[in-house]
């Protein structure tokens, strides 16, 4: 995760530059000492470099707010584990079997106490 947030400015930061150094060009041109010619050829490697930086910038983001969002929901999970087991233990028997149905596709209870659950 810091990894791809490193990835994330150092993307930031290199597009900035391609905006500053178009600029730059920009105000030479206005300035009269480069030509439309050279202007436009300088542009063309810049704007592709743009679009492809872009576009990992975009990736990049994606990727982060899905890790992001997987880091909430692990933080989340023991509490929800811990209210659902308490949830359970105020419930009648046949109810809490029924909930359970729904959630479990078979239960195996072995003779050294191990319990192996399959969920539907």
């Amino acid at each position: 995760m810091k990894r791809k947030q490193t990835e994330h400015s150092r993307l930031e930061k290199r597009l900035a530059a391609l905006d500053a150094d178009f600029h730059k060009n920009l105000e030479l041109l206005k300035k009269g000492l480069l030509n439309e010619e050279e202007f436009s050829g300088a542009n063309a490697q810049r704007r592709d470099e743009r679009a492809s930086t872009k576009i990992s910038l975009a990736e990049l983001r994606e990727q982060l707010s899905s890790a992001e969002h997987a880091q909430e929901t692990v933080s989340v999970l023991p509490g929800r584990i811990r209210s659902f087991v308490e949830s359970f233990h105020g419930m009648e028997p046949p109810k809490a079997m029924a909930v359970l149905q729904a959630i479990l596709k078979a239960a195996y209870v072995w003779n050294d106490n191990r319990i192996e659950l399959g969920f539907r």
